[in-house]
């Protein structure tokens, strides 16, 4: 009888915690949308927060430069948009990240990183190979992620977009993506 009683109790809160988080993150989607929906009406400001050179040798530097963009609803942020461009001889490496809000409270994130690799040949240089991965980061009221999916695709550069239209979201432990937030959150606050 005591077994039993615990089974059910481990059943019950776990369908009660998961159904939590379907939840969460269907109300998610609905703030994203709305906000999505109200963007063009938001007043914004813009500035440019990094520009670091960084001499790995006397050959090869690497270039960092980082965008923000800040759109606001009655003096509260909504959506910070962060781009961040890192360039070096052979590759560049573009992140953008866009961060949601309700109630200056962070609820989603998502983030795209394209890494392009170049070559030197007969039409000069030329990209010749592309990595993009996608990062979605859901957030409960207290700023904790509680669901992450990641995309990859890697591939010519004109194959890439149709490669990512067509992949597969991966489920991911919100631990694996901590690195991720930090870096986030570093450019937040």
């Amino acid at each position: 009888m005591k077994k039993y009683f615990y089974v059910l109790l481990v059943l019950f809160v776990t369908t009660h915690l998961f159904g939590q988080s379907d939840d969460r993150i269907n109300e998610i989607r609905k703030m994203y949308q709305k906000i999505i929906d109200d963007k063009q009406n938001f007043d914004t400001t813009q500035v440019e927060i990094t520009w670091d050179v960084f001499e790995y040798n006397e050959e090869d530097d690497r270039y960092v430069q980082a965008m923000l963009t800040t759109y606001f609803e009655n003096e509260r942020k909504k959506i910070v948009e962060i781009k961040i461009g890192e360039s070096q001889q052979w590759f560049q490496k573009d992140n953008a990240i866009e961060c949601y809000f309700n109630k200056d409270s962070l609820f989603f994130a998502y983030v795209i990183t394209t890494t392009s690799n170049y070559e030197y040949g007969e039409k000069g240089i030329t990209i010749y190979q592309q990595e993009i991965s996608e990062h979605r980061l859901y957030f409960n009221e207290k700023g904790e992620c509680i669901h992450y999916l990641i995309k990859e695709v890697e591939g010519k550069p004109e194959e890439t977009e149709k490669l990512l239209e067509t992949a597969s979201n991966i489920e991911d432990e919100c631990i694996n993506a901590v690195d991720l937030i930090k870096n986030i959150r570093k450019y937040l606050w």
